[in-house]
């Protein structure tokens, strides 16, 4: 019995000589360090890719998904931003493609599009 006794006690004063040891933490470079990270947080989420960019999580259906503001969509972006038709999704054994409403104005990387796959 007196085994885990010893090994009980050996554990504790490691401990408690851990515990004892003094680490400086430098104020000034902690804040730095939490600033910098706080600033590629912000990049990542707010960014064209991160996201704050995400407007929603529909699941789509085999063919023809319409989507806007209209009530009679499929998906509905209910925004009085977006026009009531916008486009269509199309998912075809498991690929989407997309095809804007007629005068939908619809950009991807800056430039209007008309149809994407």
């Amino acid at each position: 019995m007196r085994k885990p006794c010893l090994l009980a006690a050996a554990a504790c004063a490691l401990l408690f000589a851990a515990c004892g040891r003094s680490s400086q933490v430098d104020p000034v470079a902690y804040q730095k360090d939490i600033d910098s990270w706080r600033a590629g947080r912000v990049k990542n989420v707010a960014g064209p890719d991160g996201w704050s960019t995400l407007v929603g999580l529909y699941w789509f259906k085999e063919g023809a998904n319409r989507f806007g503001s209209g009530a009679d969509n499929d998906l509905v972006l209910a925004s009085p931003r977006v026009p009531a038709e916008v486009g269509i999704f199309t998912l075809d054994a498991g690929k989407v493609s997309f095809t804007a409403a007629k005068g939908a104005d619809v950009q991807s990387g800056g430039k209007p599009v008309t149809t994407l796959r």
